[in-house]
Protein backbone atom coordinates (compact mmCIF):
# COMPACT_ATOMS: atom_id res chain seq x y z
CA UNK A 1 0.00 0.00 0.00
CA UNK A 2 1.35 3.41 -0.75
CA UNK A 3 3.02 5.37 1.92
CA UNK A 4 0.33 7.99 1.41
CA UNK A 5 -2.59 6.06 1.21
CA UNK A 6 -1.44 4.24 4.47
CA UNK A 7 -1.11 7.20 6.31
CA UNK A 8 -4.76 7.99 5.89
CA UNK A 9 -5.67 4.31 7.11
CA UNK A 10 -3.22 4.57 10.40
CA UNK A 11 -5.02 5.83 13.21
CA UNK A 12 -2.24 5.93 15.50
CA UNK A 13 -0.60 8.20 12.97
CA UNK A 14 -3.49 10.24 13.11
CA UNK A 15 -4.16 10.37 16.65
CA UNK A 16 -0.28 11.47 16.81
CA UNK A 17 -0.76 14.04 13.97
CA UNK A 18 -4.30 15.27 15.65
CA UNK A 19 -4.18 19.22 15.09
CA UNK A 20 -2.57 19.10 11.33
CA UNK A 21 -4.84 16.02 10.84
CA UNK A 22 -8.30 18.14 11.72
CA UNK A 23 -6.92 21.06 9.80
CA UNK A 24 -6.49 19.32 6.53
CA UNK A 25 -9.97 17.83 6.93
CA UNK A 26 -11.46 20.64 7.76
CA UNK A 27 -9.95 22.46 4.72
CA UNK A 28 -11.21 19.48 2.63
CA UNK A 29 -14.67 20.08 3.98
CA UNK A 30 -14.33 23.72 3.04
CA UNK A 31 -13.16 22.77 -0.69
CA UNK A 32 -15.99 20.48 -0.78
CA UNK A 33 -18.52 23.32 0.17
CA UNK A 34 -17.20 25.67 -2.51
CA UNK A 35 -16.92 23.17 -5.08
CA UNK A 36 -20.15 21.88 -4.61
CA UNK A 37 -21.59 25.71 -4.88
CA UNK A 38 -19.67 26.35 -7.81
CA UNK A 39 -21.38 22.90 -9.83
CA UNK A 40 -24.66 24.05 -8.69
CA UNK A 41 -24.17 27.91 -9.67
CA UNK A 42 -22.92 26.15 -13.25
CA UNK A 43 -25.84 23.74 -13.37
CA UNK A 44 -29.17 24.24 -15.02
CA UNK A 45 -30.80 23.79 -12.42
CA UNK A 46 -33.88 26.19 -12.07
CA UNK A 47 -34.30 26.45 -8.36
CA UNK A 48 -30.67 27.75 -8.39
CA UNK A 49 -32.11 31.35 -8.40
CA UNK A 50 -33.77 30.62 -4.96
CA UNK A 51 -32.55 32.51 -2.01
CA UNK A 52 -32.41 31.82 1.82
CA UNK A 53 -34.57 33.92 4.37
CA UNK A 54 -31.48 36.25 4.42
CA UNK A 55 -31.21 36.22 0.58
CA UNK A 56 -27.90 34.15 0.59
CA UNK A 57 -27.84 31.89 -2.34
CA UNK A 58 -29.43 28.50 -2.69
CA UNK A 59 -26.17 27.25 -3.62
CA UNK A 60 -23.86 28.58 -0.62
CA UNK A 61 -27.15 27.22 1.32
CA UNK A 62 -27.20 23.46 -0.22
CA UNK A 63 -23.32 23.38 0.01
CA UNK A 64 -23.46 24.07 3.80
CA UNK A 65 -26.33 21.23 4.21
CA UNK A 66 -24.25 18.55 1.96
CA UNK A 67 -20.92 19.47 4.09
CA UNK A 68 -22.67 19.00 7.23
CA UNK A 69 -24.70 16.30 6.44
CA UNK A 70 -21.33 14.47 5.14
CA UNK A 71 -19.61 15.51 8.83
CA UNK A 72 -22.52 13.98 10.54
CA UNK A 73 -22.13 10.51 8.55
CA UNK A 74 -18.62 10.28 9.00
CA UNK A 75 -19.10 10.50 12.52
CA UNK A 76 -21.98 8.02 12.38
CA UNK A 77 -20.33 5.76 10.19
CA UNK A 78 -17.63 5.37 12.85
CA UNK A 79 -19.40 5.47 16.16
CA UNK A 80 -21.35 2.53 14.47
CA UNK A 81 -18.19 0.66 13.43
CA UNK A 82 -16.68 0.59 16.84
CA UNK A 83 -19.82 0.98 19.23
CA UNK A 84 -21.85 -1.95 17.62
CA UNK A 85 -18.27 -4.03 16.71
CA UNK A 86 -18.80 -4.28 13.26
CA UNK A 87 -14.88 -4.40 11.81
CA UNK A 88 -12.25 -5.97 14.30
CA UNK A 89 -10.53 -2.91 13.53
CA UNK A 90 -12.88 -0.29 15.04
CA UNK A 91 -14.06 -2.72 18.32
CA UNK A 92 -14.84 -1.08 22.05
CA UNK A 93 -15.53 -3.67 23.94
CA UNK A 94 -18.37 -3.58 26.26
CA UNK A 95 -16.49 -5.66 28.83
CA UNK A 96 -14.32 -2.80 29.83
CA UNK A 97 -13.77 -2.20 34.20
CA UNK A 98 -15.03 1.33 34.92
CA UNK A 99 -11.95 3.11 35.15
CA UNK A 100 -10.98 1.97 31.42
CA UNK A 101 -14.21 3.19 29.81
CA UNK A 102 -13.45 6.67 31.26
CA UNK A 103 -9.88 7.02 30.96
CA UNK A 104 -8.67 4.44 28.35
CA UNK A 105 -7.21 5.42 24.93
CA UNK A 106 -8.71 4.37 21.43
CA UNK A 107 -6.34 5.26 18.81
CA UNK A 108 -9.53 4.79 16.71
CA UNK A 109 -11.65 7.40 18.58
CA UNK A 110 -9.33 9.59 18.31
CA UNK A 111 -8.62 9.52 14.59
CA UNK A 112 -12.04 8.46 13.31
CA UNK A 113 -14.15 10.49 15.41
CA UNK A 114 -12.52 13.05 17.18
CA UNK A 115 -10.34 14.22 14.48
CA UNK A 116 -13.47 14.12 12.27
CA UNK A 117 -15.69 16.11 14.79
CA UNK A 118 -13.19 18.79 15.36
CA UNK A 119 -13.06 19.11 11.72
CA UNK A 120 -16.81 18.88 11.36
CA UNK A 121 -17.25 21.81 14.32
CA UNK A 122 -14.62 24.20 12.28
CA UNK A 123 -15.74 24.28 9.05
CA UNK A 124 -19.76 24.53 10.26
CA UNK A 125 -18.05 27.27 12.48
CA UNK A 126 -16.31 29.33 9.45
CA UNK A 127 -20.35 28.87 7.66
CA UNK A 128 -21.75 30.13 10.65
CA UNK A 129 -20.39 32.96 10.03
CA UNK A 130 -20.21 33.38 6.60
CA UNK A 131 -23.98 32.90 5.99
CA UNK A 132 -26.68 35.18 6.97
CA UNK A 133 -29.07 32.19 7.72
CA UNK A 134 -26.76 30.61 9.83
CA UNK A 135 -25.54 33.41 12.39
CA UNK A 136 -27.54 31.49 15.08
CA UNK A 137 -25.64 32.33 18.32
CA UNK A 138 -27.01 29.22 20.14
CA UNK A 139 -25.48 27.34 17.62
CA UNK A 140 -22.25 29.00 17.75
CA UNK A 141 -22.61 27.85 21.69
CA UNK A 142 -23.35 24.51 21.27
CA UNK A 143 -20.14 24.14 18.52
CA UNK A 144 -18.62 26.28 21.08
CA UNK A 145 -19.22 23.40 23.96
CA UNK A 146 -18.60 20.36 21.80
CA UNK A 147 -15.57 22.15 21.09
CA UNK A 148 -14.64 22.23 24.37
CA UNK A 149 -15.67 18.96 25.14
CA UNK A 150 -13.41 17.32 22.22
CA UNK A 151 -10.28 19.07 23.75
CA UNK A 152 -10.87 17.49 26.87
CA UNK A 153 -11.51 14.10 25.46
CA UNK A 154 -7.35 14.42 24.49
CA UNK A 155 -6.24 16.75 27.46
CA UNK A 156 -4.39 17.02 30.18
CA UNK A 157 -4.94 13.40 29.74
CA UNK A 158 -7.51 10.83 27.35
CA UNK A 159 -10.81 10.97 28.64
CA UNK A 160 -14.35 9.41 28.27
CA UNK A 161 -13.20 8.65 24.72
CA UNK A 162 -15.94 5.18 24.77
CA UNK A 163 -18.03 7.25 25.55
CA UNK A 164 -17.05 9.27 22.75
CA UNK A 165 -17.67 6.94 20.34
CA UNK A 166 -22.01 6.89 21.12
CA UNK A 167 -22.58 10.65 21.54
CA UNK A 168 -20.10 11.98 19.05
CA UNK A 169 -20.68 9.04 16.71
CA UNK A 170 -23.83 7.13 16.67
CA UNK A 171 -25.91 9.48 17.79
CA UNK A 172 -24.97 11.96 14.68
CA UNK A 173 -26.84 9.47 12.30
CA UNK A 174 -30.23 11.45 13.60
CA UNK A 175 -28.64 14.36 12.08
CA UNK A 176 -28.39 13.27 8.41
CA UNK A 177 -32.38 13.50 7.57
CA UNK A 178 -32.39 16.62 9.30
CA UNK A 179 -30.43 18.13 6.57
CA UNK A 180 -33.15 18.75 3.83
CA UNK A 181 -35.59 19.31 6.68
CA UNK A 182 -33.13 22.05 7.58
CA UNK A 183 -32.40 23.23 4.19
CA UNK A 184 -36.15 23.52 3.90
CA UNK A 185 -36.11 25.99 7.08
CA UNK A 186 -33.89 28.16 6.10
CA UNK A 187 -35.01 28.53 2.27
CA UNK A 188 -38.86 27.79 2.23
CA UNK A 189 -38.99 28.98 -1.37
CA UNK A 190 -37.33 25.25 -1.93
CA UNK A 191 -40.29 23.27 -1.27
CA UNK A 192 -42.41 23.52 -4.33
CA UNK A 193 -39.29 22.08 -6.25
CA UNK A 194 -38.73 19.18 -4.28
CA UNK A 195 -39.97 15.90 -5.14
CA UNK A 196 -43.21 15.21 -3.73
CA UNK A 197 -43.50 13.86 -0.16
CA UNK A 198 -39.40 14.00 -0.11
CA UNK A 199 -39.64 16.62 3.18
CA UNK A 200 -42.09 14.92 4.85
CA UNK A 201 -40.65 11.57 4.21
CA UNK A 202 -37.10 13.38 6.05
CA UNK A 203 -38.69 14.36 8.78
CA UNK A 204 -40.24 11.25 9.63
CA UNK A 205 -36.74 9.40 9.21
CA UNK A 206 -35.58 12.41 11.57
CA UNK A 207 -38.11 11.82 14.14
CA UNK A 208 -38.07 7.96 14.45
CA UNK A 209 -34.42 7.94 14.58
CA UNK A 210 -34.17 10.42 16.97
CA UNK A 211 -36.75 9.30 19.56
CA UNK A 212 -34.70 5.82 19.05
CA UNK A 213 -31.04 7.23 19.78
CA UNK A 214 -31.63 10.08 22.36
CA UNK A 215 -34.84 9.67 24.03
CA UNK A 216 -34.29 6.01 24.26
CA UNK A 217 -30.60 4.61 23.83
CA UNK A 218 -29.20 8.29 25.34
CA UNK A 219 -30.59 7.57 28.88
CA UNK A 220 -29.38 4.42 28.91
CA UNK A 221 -25.84 5.17 27.92
CA UNK A 222 -25.51 8.21 30.41
CA UNK A 223 -26.94 6.08 33.24
CA UNK A 224 -23.91 3.81 32.88
CA UNK A 225 -21.67 7.07 32.18
CA UNK A 226 -23.29 8.79 35.30
CA UNK A 227 -22.39 5.65 37.09
CA UNK A 228 -18.57 5.02 36.08
CA UNK A 229 -18.26 9.07 36.86
CA UNK A 230 -20.07 9.19 40.55
CA UNK A 231 -18.18 6.00 41.29
CA UNK A 232 -14.35 7.51 40.39
CA UNK A 233 -15.21 10.73 42.43
CA UNK A 234 -14.65 8.77 45.70
CA UNK A 235 -10.97 8.16 44.17
CA UNK A 236 -7.90 10.26 43.09
CA UNK A 237 -8.89 11.53 39.52
CA UNK A 238 -6.35 12.36 36.94
CA UNK A 239 -8.02 15.61 36.34
CA UNK A 240 -11.13 17.07 38.13
CA UNK A 241 -11.64 19.92 35.62
CA UNK A 242 -12.00 17.11 32.97
CA UNK A 243 -14.32 15.04 35.36
CA UNK A 244 -16.93 18.03 36.26
CA UNK A 245 -16.68 19.48 33.27
CA UNK A 246 -17.92 16.68 31.13
CA UNK A 247 -20.22 16.00 33.74
CA UNK A 248 -22.40 19.60 33.81
CA UNK A 249 -22.11 19.59 30.33
CA UNK A 250 -23.74 15.63 30.15
CA UNK A 251 -25.90 17.32 32.14
CA UNK A 252 -27.08 19.93 30.30
CA UNK A 253 -27.00 18.03 27.10
CA UNK A 254 -29.58 15.34 28.19
CA UNK A 255 -31.63 18.22 29.25
CA UNK A 256 -31.71 19.63 26.00
CA UNK A 257 -32.72 16.21 24.30
CA UNK A 258 -35.59 15.27 26.39
CA UNK A 259 -36.81 18.86 25.72
CA UNK A 260 -36.22 18.64 22.00
CA UNK A 261 -37.62 15.12 22.28
CA UNK A 262 -40.65 15.96 23.48
CA UNK A 263 -41.37 18.30 21.03
CA UNK A 264 -39.84 15.64 17.66
CA UNK A 265 -42.28 12.89 19.69
CA UNK A 266 -45.13 15.19 19.59
CA UNK A 267 -44.82 15.98 15.93
CA UNK A 268 -44.25 12.66 15.29
CA UNK A 269 -47.32 11.61 16.55
CA UNK A 270 -49.24 14.20 14.66
CA UNK A 271 -47.95 13.10 11.79
CA UNK A 272 -48.54 9.26 12.62
CA UNK A 273 -52.39 10.48 13.35
CA UNK A 274 -52.51 11.98 9.80
CA UNK A 275 -50.87 8.70 8.04
CA UNK A 276 -53.04 6.75 10.07
CA UNK A 277 -56.37 9.01 9.31
CA UNK A 278 -57.11 9.17 13.07
CA UNK A 279 -56.96 13.04 12.81
CA UNK A 280 -57.56 15.86 9.86
CA UNK A 281 -54.12 17.06 8.39
CA UNK A 282 -54.59 20.32 9.28
CA UNK A 283 -54.03 19.25 12.86
CA UNK A 284 -50.42 18.86 13.14
CA UNK A 285 -48.06 20.54 14.60
CA UNK A 286 -46.97 23.92 12.69
CA UNK A 287 -44.18 23.83 9.95
CA UNK A 288 -40.92 25.97 10.23
CA UNK A 289 -41.47 28.99 7.88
Amino acid sequence: MPVAMSRVLDAEWIAANFISSSLFLTVVLTGLFFLIAAVVELSGCAWKRLRGKCGTRASLLLAYQIVTCTGNLMLAVAGFAAWFSWSPYAEVSHKLTAAERLWGRSAYIEAFILVPLAAHLASDLIMYISLAELRDPMLVLHHAITGALTYFALQPVPFVQHYCTFYAGVCELSNVPLALVELCKLMPSLRPSLPRGAEPAARLLFALSFVALRMVYWPIVTVQYWRDSLDALSGVLPSQLQMFFYLGSNAVLTGMQLVWGLKVASRLLAELAKLTGLAPATSGAKKDE
